[in-house]
């Protein structure tokens, strides 16, 4: 439930006023809308799906689903395991074929390829960030040749600090650590840095613990409701929305 994050929210406001000097922005879901090539993608392999077994499309959808998540935490974020799993669980249930199979394969490789854009209000934030002085930094466990690829879709890379991003070996989920190491790899201080995800066990909470100030950005709250993201910890701060990063930091000019 998130019915307390407005009073942490409020009190993690006045402890971190004038605080901050540097901020770590996730990429995925936080500052890049890459959720939009996901939905493309996957819901024509799920049309596909239900078309080559004749199983209602709905049915697909939902067992898709659960399918995906079950392959998000077992392989992270190692695309080719992934697809490779889901792709295997098909043709073990029903039987899909060499044919029917590569071409399920490219469509959910086609995720990786498919030009995504930053949320509509991440340009604001960024830019006034830098106008304000604040140094930038980004840390995803995405794969290194996708990450290049979105920062040239998006054209943000131009707002991070030397215009680097720090990409987590995936060798599993983000934790603290790669928090931490993100914040050696810019010289960031942790107990000065704002850290935003929108992952509250991978960003926000893994922040926390390794001491930084944390938000978990929740755009939709029925979407969070219903994957498994544990508890929220002492002193993560939830927004709503980028914008509010600009509140909860100094009005330095």
């Amino acid at each position: 439930s998130l019915a307390t994050t407005g009073t942490q929210k409020r009190a993690g406001t006045a402890r971190i006023w004038g605080m901050i000097e540097a901020l770590l922005f996730d990429c995925d879901g936080t500052t890049t809308w890459t959720q939009q090539a996901f939905d493309k993608w996957h819901g024509i392999a799920q049309k596909y799906i239900a078309k080559v077994t004749g199983v209602n499309v709905q049915t697909i959808k939902a067992e898709f689903g659960e399918l995906w998540g079950k392959a998000k935490d077992e392989y992270h974020v190692e695309p080719g395991a992934m697809i490779g799993y889901v792709c295997g669980y098909y043709d073990e249930v029903y039987s899909l074929g060499s044919a029917a199979l590569g071409i399920l394969s490219g469509y959910f490789w086609n995720v990786y390829h498919e030009p995504v854009s930053l949320y509509p209000e991440t340009e604001e934030v960024l830019y006034e960030l830098r106008r304000r002085r604040f140094p930038i930094g980004m840390v995803t466990h995405a794969k290194k040749e996708w990450t290049d690829a979105k920062m040239e879709w998006t054209g943000q890379r131009k707002y991070l600090l030397g215009g680097r991003v720090y990409v987590v070996p995936a060798n599993g989920p983000k934790d603290s650590q790669a928090w931490i190491d993100g914040a050696n790899f810019y010289g960031f201080d942790r107990k000065t840095t704002l850290v935003v995800g929108d992952n509250l066990k991978d960003d926000a909470n893994a922040a926390n613990l390794a001491g930084f100030v944390a938000c978990w950005l929740v755009r939709d709250e029925e979407v969070w409701g219903k994957l498994r993201q544990g508890r929220i910890l002492d002193g993560v701060i939830t927004i709503r929305n980028l914008t509010e990063v600009l509140e909860l930091i100094d009005g330095r000019e």
